[in-house]
């Protein structure tokens, strides 16, 4: 089944077209919907490849990828 970071890296690739390593767990968010929750919140210091897939560009037109050093 694998562990809440495969999960993480699995789906960010999915969803983002981009391959993430380095992934620090943040917190566990609960309370809302057993749909979405409990859900482990990462925070990921290093994109290995930074390459979007142009469908999630059109489902989220105001998606940005940041360097934490510019926020």
């Amino acid at each position: 089944m694998g562990t809440p970071e495969d999960a993480a890296i699995r789906e960010t690739r999915e969803e983002f077209g981009i391959n993430i390593a380095d992934i620090i767990p943040v917190t566990l968010v609960s309370g809302m919907s057993e749909e979405y929750c409990p859900s482990q919140v990462f925070l990921c210091t290093n994109i290995m490849e930074n390459r979007y897939v142009s469908i999630q560009r059109w489902k989220m037109p105001d998606l940005r990828m940041l360097k934490v050093s510019s926020i």
